[in-house]
């Protein structure tokens, strides 16, 4: 699950492929699809939840860990 801003999400479609990478290390890349777009922005951060089915079986991530998504 990605949190992203309001600005960026008119850009993003289901289906929309994604390559993540945690913030400390862009040289462990786990791909995926966009499986959904949330249509509710927090009024705090901005940013509505996207979430992306990937492969983590070679890469994984902490919760909460911070990340590029391209």
């Amino acid at each position: 699950e990605l949190h992203i801003f309001e600005r960026d999400i008119a850009k993003i479609r289901v289906g929309d492929e994604v390559a993540i990478s945690p913030m400390n290390d862009d040289q462990r890349v786990i791909t995926g699809k966009v499986d959904h777009v949330g249509d509710v922005v927090d009024a705090e951060s901005r940013t509505a939840e996207v979430r992306v089915i990937g492969d983590t079986t070679k890469a994984s991530l902490r919760p909460g860990e911070s990340v590029v998504a391209r």
